[in-house]
C-alpha cells in the first residue's frame, strides 16, 4: 500500500509498530494497534519483555491502571461491533507471571481510582455498583 506523502511523493504505507505500553515489576509491556472500532476506541496487540505469553492470545484496549505489583488492563470479548457492550476486567501479575480476570464490565460509565495502598475501588453504572479491589485477592 501507499499514501501521498507532504512533498507529493508516494510513500510505502508501515504496518503499526510496537510502541511502550507499560513498565511494570520486571516486564515490559509494548502494543501494536490491529484496528479501531467504527466510532470507537482502538484496539491492541500486546507483547512483553521477558516473554509472557497469555498476552498475546487476546485482543486489548488502551486502558490500564497500575496498582500494587502489576495493572489492571481491558480485555476485549471480541471486536465484532454487536458483542462491544463489554469487556473483561483483568489484573496482569507481572511476578507471578498470570493475567486474573476480576470481573466482565459494560464498555462505557465505570472508573477505577485508588482508595489506598491496598484497595482500588471500582465503580460502574453510575456509581450504583461497586466493587473494592484488594491486594490480597489478587496474590
Amino acid at each position: 500500500m501507499a499514501r501521498l506523502s507532504a512533498a507529493g511523493g508516494l510513500e510505502e504505507e508501515k504496518e503499526e509498530e510496537w510502541q511502550t505500553f507499560l513498565h511494570l515489576e520486571g516486564l515490559q509491556l509494548s502494543k501494536r494497534k490491529i484496528d479501531e472500532v467504527l466510532f470507537g476506541p482502538p484496539y491492541f496487540q500486546l507483547n512483553a519483555s521477558p516473554r509472557f505469553p497469555d498476552l498475546q492470545q487476546h485482543v486489548w484496549g488502551q486502558f490500564h491502571f497500575t496498582c500494587f505489583e502489576g495493572a489492571l488492563l481491558q480485555k476485549w470479548h471480541s471486536v465484532k461491533e454487536h458483542e462491544l457492550e463489554a469487556f473483561d476486567l483483568v489484573y496482569i501479575d507481572p511476578v507471578r507471571r498470570r493475567l486474573k480476570k476480576l470481573c466482565t464490565l459494560p464498555t462505557y460509565d465505570w472508573e477505577v481510582r485508588q482508595l489506598d495502598a491496598e484497595r482500588v475501588l471500582l465503580e460502574w453504572f453510575n456509581g450504583k455498583e461497586r466493587m473494592v479491589i484488594r491486594a490480597a485477592d489478587l496474590v
